[in-house]
Order: structure tokens, then C-alpha cells, then sequence
């Protein structure tokens, strides 16, 4: 429903329904259990893109794609999958896309998405008609862990998340 609001342009009732959901992920990220901060990062990520922040949804991500993008991931380490008839591990993967509608509910690899798009993907998942999201490769990379970009600028996570926590409450 917040990403319907959104899309007419009313921001206050969409931020309304996000909210529930985004004061959730937070507090995931400021309780001292560390084995839930990836739910906790991924669910933040998929509200902010569904608000349409869509830079902020990419550091989100960012975090959560970071064991990928090293090539160092353990089966606890990842929690997307393509859903496309691919079957590729996630190492194999060499982009992923999130629909922007389905959000979490579809992710694609880069030979899926292409076959969402072109509807040929053989059984309904999706719509062609919807946009799509690349979040991996990361786009804006940073090497500091402690660290994040948005839009290009460089920012503590710790700063950042306190700043979303401040909005948000």
C-alpha cells in the first residue's frame, strides 16, 4: 500500500505504512545481536526502495550483496535467490534485480531478468511491465566496512542509521 501512495505522490500516507516496517529493521540494527542485522539491512532496503529512495536502498543493499561481492559468502551470508529457472549459485551471479513492485517477493539474476522482460520466462513471476532495481554488482563500493555511499558521498553506517532512526520515529 506505501508504494501505491507513493506512486500517486502522496508521501505522507506512504511514509505511514512504511513506517511499522522501517522503525522494525532499525531496531534490529540497534538491538546487540549482530546474527540479525542482515534481515534487519535487507528489510531496510527493500522499504527504501519501495519509498523511492533509491540510493539509500543501494547502500542497504550494498551491505547486504557485500559477502558476494568478495566472493567470501557462507550459506548464512546471503539471502537472495534468483527466481528464475536458472538455478545458479550465488557466486554465479553477475548482477541481481529486484522489481520494484514485487520488491522482495521477485529477485532476478542478469539472464532471468532479461526473460521477465521480454516475457519469456515460462510461468508467471513478475510482469514484464514492471521496473527493475540493480543492486549487485554494488555500484557505490566502499572499502571502509564501517563505511557507506549515497549519491557519491561517503558517510558512516553508525551516522546513517541514526539519521533514518531520528526520521522515522
Amino acid at each position: 500500500l506505501g508504494a501505491w501512495y507513493h506512486s500517486i505522490g502522496n508521501e505522507k500516507e506512504a511514509k505511514a505504512c512504511f513506517k511499522p516496517g522501517m522503525l522494525e529493521a532499525i531496531a534490529l540494527l540497534f538491538d546487540d545481536d549482530p546474527s540479525n542485522d542482515s534481515s534487519g539491512y535487507a528489510a531496510l532496503a527493500g522499504i527504501l526502495l519501495l519509498a523511492g529512495r533509491r540510493a539509500e536502498a543501494g547502500a542497504a543493499f550494498s551491505i547486504v550483496l557485500a559477502p558476494l561481492d568478495t566472493g567470501k559468502t557462507k550459506g548464512t551470508d546471503f539471502i537472495y535467490l534468483c527466481d528464475g529457472p536458472c538455478n545458479k549459485s550465488p557466486k554465479e551471479y553477475e548482477e541481481l534485480h529486484f522489481c520494484t513492485v514485487c520488491l522482495n517477493e521477485m529477485v532476478f539474476c542478469e539472464k532471468c531478468v532479461g526473460l521477465v522482460k521480454s516475457n519469456k520466462l515460462g510461468y508467471r513471476k513478475c510482469s514484464s511491465s514492471h521496473e527493475f532495481f540493480m543492486a549487485f554488482p554494488i555500484v557505490e563500493k566502499i572499502e571502509d566496512p564501517n563505511m557507506i555511499k549515497i549519491n557519491g558521498k561517503a558517510m558512516l553506517i553508525k551516522d546513517w542509521l541514526a539519521e533514518l532512526k531520528r526520521e522515522w520515529t
